[in-house]
């Protein structure tokens, strides 16, 4: 269970990575928008679904979502990705995506400092402020994680 959760997880960073280099243009297609009709094809082959995933696994892992894409010249973009990643999960249902996360627009700078201002509480031991700050976060869409390498935050894909 936890392995497939860890899959989900994976496919909705991946999500939030092409929304946010939405406007990056790629040459030619994607590996998501390549792995449609295998993903089709599996799952009219009597429903196979652990067929399909792997086809949508295998895609995903095309992507190092730790690193700013590099431009191509195609006319294709990471948005054109994002909607085969649409596509997909209006399959599987998994991942509550929409056609509207990716243009809702993100403030980072005011996260950012939202992140400090918490970290900030955080070292003052002012508790209910760090709590209200992560709520705030919450409130637009923004999900943080502590760890000992400090903090990092998600948009949360709905």
């Amino acid at each position: 269970m936890k392995d497939s959760q860890r899959q989900v997880d994976r496919w909705r960073r991946l999500a939030q990575w092409l929304c946010e280099h939405g406007d990056v243009k790629i040459d030619g297609y994607g590996p998501l928008q390549n792995t449609v009709q295998n993903f089709k094809s599996a799952m009219c082959e009597d429903l196979n679904v652990a067929g399909a995933i792997g086809f949508l696994s295998e895609a995903v892992s095309n992507y190092a979502v730790d690193s700013v894409p590099e431009s191509g010249c195609g006319c294709t973009t990471l948005r054109d990705e994002y909607n085969a990643l649409l596509e997909m999960d209006s399959v599987l249902g998994v991942l509550n995506l929409c056609d509207t996360a990716c243009t809702d627009s993100l403030d980072v700078s005011k996260i950012d400092c939202l992140i400090e201002e918490r970290l900030s509480a955080r070292e003052n031991k002012d508790w209910s402020r760090a709590d209200e700050i992560r709520d705030e976060l919450l409130a637009i869409g923004i999900a943080i994680k502590d760890s000992s390498d400090g903090t990092t935050w998600t948009r949360i894909v709905q």
